[in-house]
């Protein structure tokens, strides 16, 4: 009877919550430690996962051959040696964002993930006329989680997808730039950036997404247009042990993508030292 293969092994040495655990463990065999000090029990770890406060010396990388890629639990390279890092050929990510912009792209993905869904819905049989129906799914095709992201220096897939999002505050304005950055036509931008949006400009959008609870008055009529209401996601997160966890999440996928996985895995976006060749798509 064959064997299974034997996943690659990443080492955990800091806090990290259930649900960024649980993320790793789908990919890879997790081993949590209490420390990292002791090279012989990583010798055939792939990956580490490390808070800033832990200091890695040259000597002891030297013990660690098949060391691929460091993910950081925090912003900044703290007390990791970058230079040290890039000569060895390891890879180190960090988890940059505040707390809106951390929150900003959780929301975004949902939103994406949700997209994703309808489009998806309206991929079969449909009994709505093509000229409805079938231009949504002509336009949801495009959606940005179903491809990778562009490599620095080429232009973005466009989505001729108009999207509108409801809200005021600096939540919507980062998912409004994240949707800009993704490819996205985005209804009312001008209003939104200024913070006082206006519900008859985006009358023409092909998806409304309610981003803050004091858009209740800005609802679209029944079949006017596709509605995704992302306000108890929202407010779900809106506690500090759930931010914990969706930091946490960013810094494993920071990590997964520096290992060759995951949707960022070509171009890791909370890359320390591109001057690692990473592998590519280019």
């Amino acid at each position: 009877m064959r064997r299974p293969a034997r996943r690659h092994r990443v080492v955990v040495v800091t806090a990290l919550h259930a649900e960024a655990l649980t993320r790793l463990a789908a990919l890879f065999e997790v081993d949590v430690r209490t420390t990292a000090s002791d090279a012989g029990q990583l010798q055939d770890a792939l990956g580490l996962m490390v808070s800033q406060h832990t200091e890695l010396a040259p000597a002891f990388l030297r013990g660690l051959p098949r060391l691929q890629a460091i993910g950081l639990t925090g912003a900044g390279a703290g007390l990791i040696d970058l230079q040290a890092m890039t000569e060895a050929g390891i890879r180190v990510t960090h988890a940059p964002l505040d707390d809106t912009g951390l929150l900003a792209r959780s929301l975004f993905r949902m939103l994406e993930r949700a997209l994703n869904e309808q489009a998806r819905e309206r991929d079969g049989s449909d009994p709505t006329p093509p000229d409805q129906g079938y231009r949504y799914r002509a336009r949801g095709e495009a959606v940005a989680s179903l491809r990778p992201p562009a490599p620095p220096g080429r232009a973005l897939h466009k989505t001729t997808l108009r999207l509108a999002l409801v809200g005021s505050d600096d939540i919507t304005a980062r998912m409004l730039a994240l949707a800009r950055e993704a490819g996205y036509r985005c209804a009312g931008e001008d209003s939104l950036a200024a913070g006082t949006p206006d519900p008859g400009r985006h009358s023409d959008s092909d998806v409304r997404v309610m981003v803050t609870a004091g858009a209740n008055g800005h609802c679209p009529p029944p079949g006017h247009q596709r509605l995704i209401d992302l306000r108890a996601e929202r407010r779900r997160h809106g506690n500090p042990e759930s931010m914990r966890a969706l930091r946490d999440q960013l810094a494993v996928d920071g990590l997964i993508a520096a290992m060759g996985m995951g949707r960022d895995s070509f171009h890791p976006r909370f890359l320390l030292n591109p001057e690692v060749c990473t592998l590519s798509c280019c």
